[in-house]
């Protein structure tokens, strides 16, 4: 858990944003379909997001993502892990496709199965037809 520490902020844009270097180590990017993400009046915000780890070192994640419209919104969430370095592993875990309620909170979580991941890139999109 984050206790009081206050939480990081994110940037929410396409999937081109590099984080500062300071944060690279425990911050995860998230990277929303910039019809989604419109600044600063999107539908989707982050409201808070964590790491931890498994009893066995495995990298957990956790993101909260608010629906700020007054519709459901069906995304597709997914998670690539990096290692420390910040290559991609082929450790990925498939589009997840959620409905969002209406002005509501989403909890997404994922863990790594690469003992080697340090750090993971989320991304969120609408979900696609069929």
């Amino acid at each position: 858990g984050l206790g009081c520490q206050s939480p990081r902020p994110l940037a929410v844009t396409g999937h081109t944003y590099t984080q500062p270097t300071e944060h690279r180590a425990n911050t995860n990017i998230v990277a929303i379909d910039l019809g989604l993400s419109g600044i600063p009046h999107g539908d989707i915000q982050i409201a808070a997001q964590e790491t931890s780890w498994t009893n066995d070192g495995r990298l957990v994640i956790v993101v909260e993502l608010e629906n700020r419209t007054r519709r459901d919104l069906r995304v597709q969430i997914q998670t690539a892990f990096k290692d420390k370095n910040g290559h991609f592993l082929a450790d990925q875990t498939p589009y997840q496709t959620v409905v969002m309620p209406r002005n509501q909170t989403y909890r997404y979580e994922a863990t790594a199965v690469d003992p080697k991941a340090a750090n993971a890139h989320v991304r969120v999109r609408y979900a696609r037809p069929g």
